[in-house]
C-alpha cells in the first residue's frame, strides 16, 4: 500500500486509488500522514478541519471520520494501522509513504556529498525528486494543512536546489537551464535559483540570456518589495557583463574537488560545505587555490566523461513543467477563463487532435498572464507534463524563435533522458509528434510572430493541449487547424477597480475612491498601465492616489507617468514591438491616425488622411486591426483607442510633423464634403417652396479628389444628429492639441 502527500492526497492499493471520502476523512488523514509514528491531538485535527470555528459537534464529527478511515485500512488488510493514543491518535503507515521515502533520498545525498561522490548524490536527488507529483496536499485548504505543506515544499525548493549546485559544480550547466528556468519562474522573488540561472546561462555561452535573467529579476523585485537584488547577486551580474573568466565553467570534477576539500576536517558541518561549494561556484573557482584536484580522487570506473553520459541519459525523470509562476495579482477575465474552461473539457472526437485555444490581443493587455492562469488552474488534467515557450514574436530579441530551436527546446522537455541535440528538424518533429502522440501535455506556445511560426508545435495528440498567444490575429489557426480564439481587450471597469483593490489594497482604494476610478480611466484600464501604477503606489505608501492621478491627467506627458525605465515593463516600449514589426505604408497610418482624438474614421477617411488610395487605405487598416493596434468598433469604422492613441500621437510629432498639419487639412476637407452630402440629403424641398439652389461644394485638395473614390465615399453622418453637431464630434483640434482629452 503506498501513501502520498508530495501532491495531491492519494492512497493507492494494488494498483489502483482508494475514496477518501470528504473533506473531514482527507484533512484527518492528511494530518495523520504528515507526522507518521507521532501522536497527533484530538484538538489539532478539529483545527485542521474547522480552523478557528469548529462546531459543537467537532471532535465527535473527527472520531467518526477516524472510524471511517479505519475501515477503509481495514478492508486492505492494515486493521490496526491508526491507534488511539492519549487523547489523540497515531498512523503507523502499513506501506511506503512518500514523504519518508523523499527525505530518506535527501539525507542519502548529503552523506554522498559529504564522501566526495557528487555524481550519486545528484541521482539520490532526482530519485527523491521525481516522488512529487505537485505541491504537497495539493488541492486541499486550511491555515493548518496548508503551513505543514509550505514546509514540505520548501524542502523540496531546497532539494531542487542543491541538485542544481551539484549539476554546475560538476559542468552540466547546459542539463541545469530548464530546471533553474522552472525554479526562477515558480520562485520569481528567490535570489538563488535566479543566481544559478544566471550562472548556468553564462557557462553555456548565453550571456545575453544571463543578463536579462538578472535584469527581470531586479523589476520584479522592485515592483513587489522596493528592494534592489542582493550583493551577490549584483556582483554576478558585474562579472557576466565584463565577461570574468573567473566565472567560466570548471573542469568536470571541479565542483567534486571543492565539496571533497571542504569535507576534510572533522568538524566540518554540512552546511559550511555546501556553503564552500557555492563559493567556489560563484567565484569560478575549480579547487580552493591551496588544494589542486589529483586524479586518484577520481576511480577509474567513475571517470568526468562517463559520469556526464549516465547524467545526461537519465537526466530528469520528474514530471517536465517548465510553466511561469502564477501571476500573483491576477484579477478578472472571468468570462474568457469561463470560454476556455469550457473548450479544454470537449470531448476530443476519435482520431482527433486536442484542444487549441488562441489568444490575441493589443500589447499590454494580460495575454501571457490569462495564459499561465489558466494552464495552472487546469493542471490537473494533464498530467504527463505542462511546458511554456516563449517564441519571442515580440521583444527586445528582435527576430523570432526559429523553428528547429523551438522544436528543440519543447523536445528536450518531453525526453530530457535521451540526446536529441544531433537530430535535424524533421526527425525532432517526428520525435516531438511521436512523444505528444502518446503524452497528456498541456503546451503554452507565448509570444508568437505569426500562424507560421506556431503551426509546426502544436501537440497533435488527442490528450494534449495548445495555448498560443500573440499580438497578431491568428485567424489562419481557426480556420485551418479549428482553433478556438479569444480576443482579449481592456478590463471591464468593475475588473480593473479589482485590481487596484487587489494590490493597493481595499481600504486605500475605498477612501479616495473618485482618484482610483481617475485612475483606471487613464490607464485606458490597460493591465500593464494598471499594474505600473499600482507598483509605483506601492512603493510609496505615504502618497495620494490623487497625486499618482493628476500625473496621468496630462495627456501628453501620460507614457512618461507609465515608464519604468526597464525594456520588459516599460509601455512606450512595449507598444514599439508592435509597431517595428508593421510595413512602411502601415506604420505611417498608425501615426497619422494618432492625430485624430477618438473618432471613428471609415477606409475612406483613412485615406483622405494618408493622402492614398481607398485601397491602400483599406489594406492598412486590415494590417493595423489584425496587430490589434486598431479596433474596428463598428463594421467599416476604426479607430485607435486608450493609450496606443497617445503613442501613436508622440510617433506622428516625432516623424511626420511637416506632414501632420496637411494631413488634418485633408481629413478636415473630407469632413467638410461628407457634412455637405449629408445636409443635401436631409434637405426636401416643400412642396409649397421651390427647392433652393444647392451650394457649391468646398474645393477638395488634389491629393483628395484623386483618391476618393464614388463607390467608398465617406460614411453619412448618423440619421439622428444633424451634419453639423456631427462634424463637430469627429473634426480634430487644433493641430497641437494633446490627445485623450
Amino acid at each position: 500500500m503506498e501513501f502520498r502527500v508530495l501532491g495531491s492526497l492519494e492512497v493507492v492499493a494494488n494498483g489502483r486509488r482508494l475514496p477518501l471520502g470528504g473533506r473531514r476523512e482527507k484533512a484527518v488523514l492528511a494530518m495523520l500522514l504528515l507526522e507518521p509514528g507521532r501522536a497527533v491531538p484530538l484538538d489539532r485535527l478539529v483545527e485542521a478541519v474547522w480552523e478557528d470555528d469548529p462546531p459543537a459537534t467537532a471532535s465527535k464529527q473527527v472520531r467518526n471520520a477516524v472510524a471511517r478511515l479505519r475501515g477503509l485500512l481495514a478492508r486492505q488488510g492494515a486493521d490496526g494501522a491508526i491507534a488511539t493514543i492519549e487523547g489523540g491518535y497515531r498512523i503507523l503507515v502499513p506501506g511506503e509513504l512518500d514523504s519518508v521515502r523523499f527525505q530518506a533520498d535527501v539525507d542519502r545525498a548529503a552523506r554522498l556529498a559529504a564522501d566526495g561522490d557528487l555524481f550519486q548524490a545528484v541521482q539520490a536527488l532526482r530519485t527523491g525528486l521525481a516522488r512529487w507529483r505537485g505541491p504537497a496536499l495539493a488541492g486541499m485548504t486550511g491555515r493548518l494543512l496548508t503551513s505543514v505543506a509550505a514546509a514540505w515544499n520548501e524542502r523540496c525548493l531546497a532539494a531542487q536546489l542543491t541538485c542544481s549546485e551539484y549539476q554546475l559544480a560538476l559542468g552540466l550547466h547546459e542539463q541545469v537551464v530548464a530546471e533553474l528556468v522552472a525554479l526562477t519562474a515558480e520562485h520569481p522573488l528567490r535570489p538563488r535559483p535566479v543566481e544559478l540561472l544566471m550562472l548556468a546561462l553564462y557557462r553555456c555561452g548565453r550571456q545575453a540570456d544571463a543578463l536579462a535573467a538578472y535584469y527581470a529579476f531586479r523589476v520584479r523585485l522592485a515592483e513587489e518589495t522596493g528592494l534592489d537584488p542582493s550583493p551577490d547577486v549584483q556582483e554576478l551580474c558585474r562579472r557576466i557583463l565584463i565577461d570574468d573568466a573567473g566565472i567560466a565553467a570548471p573542469p568536470a570534477d571541479a565542483g567534486e574537488g571543492a565539496l571533497r576539500d571542504a569535507r576534510r576536517g572533522a568538524a566540518a558541518p554540512l552546511s559550511t560545505a555546501l556553503s564552500t561549494l557555492s563559493t567556489a561556484l560563484s567565484a569560478g573557482l575549480s579547487t580552493p587555490p591551496s588544494a589542486p584536484l589529483s586524479a586518484s580522487l577520481v576511480a577509474p570506473s567513475q571517470t568526468a566523461t562517463a559520469r556526464q553520459a549516465t547524467l545526461q541519459t537519465t537526466a530528469q525523470t520528474a514530471l517536465p513543467t517548465a510553466l511561469p509562476a502564477a501571476v500573483r495579482h491576477f484579477t478578472g477575465r472571468t468570462e474568457q477563463l469561463r470560454m476556455l474552461d469550457a473548450w479544454g473539457e470537449q470531448e476530443v472526437p476519435v482520431g482527433g487532435s486536442g484542444v487549441i485555444i488562441t489568444i490575441d490581443g493589443a500589447p499590454g493587455t494580460g495575454k501571457s498572464a490569462l495564459a499561465v492562469h489558466w494552464a495552472h488552474r487546469v493542471a490537473d488534467r494533464f498530467p504527463d507534463g505542462r511546458l511554456h515557450l516563449d517564441l519571442r514574436g515580440f521583444g527586445p530579441a528582435g527576430e523570432p524563435m526559429p523553428p528547429a530551436e523551438a522544436v528543440g527546446r519543447l523536445l528536450d522537455a518531453l525526453d530530457a533522458g535521451r540526446p536529441n541535440q544531433g537530430l535535424d528538424l524533421d526527425a525532432a518533429l517526428a520525435r516531438y509528434r511521436e512523444l505528444a502522440a502518446r503524452l497528456r501535455v498541456l503546451v503554452v506556445l507565448d509570444n508568437a510572430r505569426d500562424a507560421e511560426q506556431v503551426r509546426l508545435l502544436l501537440p497533435r495528440g488527442p490528450g494534449c493541449a495548445a495555448v498560443v498567444t500573440s499580438r497578431w490575429r491568428l485567424t489562419g489557426l481557426a480556420v485551418a487547424e479549428g482553433a478556438h480564439p479569444v480576443n482579449l481587450g481592456e478590463l471591464t471597469v468593475a475588473e480593473a477597480r479589482g485590481l487596484l483593490r487587489r494590490r493597493l489594497g481595499e481600504e486605500r482604494v475605498a477612501l479616495e475612491r473618485e482618484a482610483a476610478d481617475e485612475i483606471v480611466q487613464r490607464c485606458a484600464r490597460l493591465p500593464l498601465a494598471l499594474n505600473i501604477v499600482c507598483a509605483h503606489a506601492a512603493g510609496r505608501s505615504g502618497q495620494p492616489l490623487g497625486q499618482i492621478a493628476a500625473r496621468l491627467r496630462d495627456a501628453g506627458r501620460r507614457l512618461d507617468a507609465l515608464s519604468t525605465g526597464d525594456a520588459l515593463t516599460d509601455v512606450r516600449t512595449v507598444f514599439s514591438w508592435s509597431y517595428q514589426n508593421l510595413d512602411e505604408g502601415s506604420a505611417r497610418m498608425f501615426r497619422l491616425l494618432g492625430l485624430v482624438p477618438g473618432a471613428d474614421l471609415t477606409a475612406a477617411a483613412a485615406a483622405s488622411l494618408a493622402a492614398v488610395a481607398p485601397a491602400e487605405a483599406a489594406r492598412a487598416l486590415r494590417e493595423l486591426t489584425q496587430a490589434n493596434l486598431l479596433a474596428e468598433r463598428t463594421p467599416g469604422r476604426y479607430a485607435v483607442q486608450g493609450l496606443l492613441h497617445a503613442y501613436a500621437f508622440e510617433l506622428a510629432h516625432r516623424h511626420d510633423e511637416a506632414e501632420s498639419q496637411t494631413a488634418l487639412h485633408r481629413l478636415m476637407d473630407h469632413y467638410l464634403h461628407s457634412s455637405d452630402s449629408e445636409a443635401e440629403a436631409e434637405a426636401e424641398p416643400s412642396p409649397l417652396e421651390p427647392a433652393p439652389a444647392q451650394p457649391a461644394a468646398p474645393a477638395v485638395p488634389a491629393a483628395t479628389a484623386a483618391t476618393a473614390a464614388p463607390d467608398d465615399g465617406p460614411a453619412p453622418a448618423p440619421q439622428d444628429e444633424p451634419p453639423m453637431a456631427w462634424l463637430a464630434t469627429v473634426c480634430p483640434p487644433t493641430p497641437g492639441a494633446a490627445p485623450g482629452h
